[in-house]
């Protein structure tokens, strides 16, 4: 992993190479928590890459995170260069808008990976009725569940995103929970090591309920009922876009409530989806053609 300068000295320098050998004629950022502590150094850093050529960006479908003062100053530098022609906000846009002033059309959308039913082919059977997606933290929370499940005559199985964090974390879960080492196959799907494995592993369920907003969004573009634990706005925000709001809970949640809440999950919920996707999609094609000085075109 390195550290952080060692990272952007690595990017900076694979940058100028393939500056040396390409024209750019536009960026794009294509969506995710990227206005977060984590990445506005290297934000600021490709942006400023860019800065002397005739380059344009584009922000797509990005959310906002944790940002402390410094991350804050970062991303103004270079939000309101005139390089950055259009930026669109999945989550978090009222505080994007007051926190940096920026040239750049700025509007609402709505996430990328809502389209992934367009491009991947979703799991052809369900193995359990019910995926537990679980993440590195929310520790109590996630205890709780796993026991409340453990109770109950529901065939289930936890899963992970791909992290290999979030794995470890999900085996000493599952291990707390009184689950022994030798059953561990029994009740932790295998990593997820590319995009078609987590795919086929979140459609591979009935229902899910999960931590991490990306399995969510998977499940939500084919179509599987999900219920979300709101750790981060953002997730509160996925579902109430959705028309979903009883779809997540704030806290540990009644169990009983969530799981007459999933039954609940109507195909009108799935046509939103589909039509947010691609209202997503024609944003970005809009965004393109507007930094490149054309009409849209589909």
């Amino acid at each position: 992993r390195g550290s952080a300068s060692c990272r952007r000295s690595m990017v900076w320098y694979r940058l100028k190479e393939l500056q040396k050998q390409h024209r750019f004629d536009l960026v794009i950022f294509a969506g995710g928590s990227l206005f977060m502590n984590y990445f506005a150094g290297m934000i600021n850093l490709i942006i400023r890459r860019f800065a002397l050529s005739r380059t344009k960006v584009i922000f797509h479908a990005c959310g906002m995170s944790t940002l402390d003062e410094d991350a804050i100053y970062l991303l103004r530098q270079v939000l309101a260069s005139r390089k950055v022609v259009s930026i669109s906000l999945r989550d978090s846009y009222d505080r994007f808008v007051e926190l940096f002033p920026t040239k750049a059309k700025v509007m609402k959308t709505y996430d990328t990976a809502l389209n992934c039913s367009r491009l991947y082919v979703g799991s052809q059977e369900k193995t359990c009725t019910l995926g537990i997606g679980l993440i590195d933290r929310c520790y109590d929370q996630q205890l709780s569940l796993i026991r409340y499940f453990l109770g109950r005559d529901i065939r289930w199985k936890a899963f992970t995103n791909g992290s290999p964090y979030d794995w470890e974390y999900a085996a000493k879960l599952l291990a707390d929970a009184g689950i022994p080492e030798e059953q561990l196959e029994t009740y932790l799907e295998k990593r997820p090591e590319t995009v078609q494995e987590l795919i086929d592993t979140a459609t591979g369920f009935e229902k899910i309920v999960a931590f991490r907003m990306h399995c969510q969004i998977v499940a939500a573009s084919f179509g599987v009922p999900s219920f979300g634990f709101a750790w981060d706005k953002k997730i509160a925000e996925f579902y109430n876009k959705l028309g979903f709001s009883q779809g997540y809970t704030e806290g540990t949640g009644n169990f009983d409530a969530m799981w007459k809440i999933l039954q609940q999950y109507e195909p009108e919920i799935h046509d939103r989806v589909l039509k947010q996707g691609e209202d997503s999609r024609i944003c970005l094609i809009e965004a393109i053609a507007q930094a490149s000085g054309e009409k849209y075109k589909d």
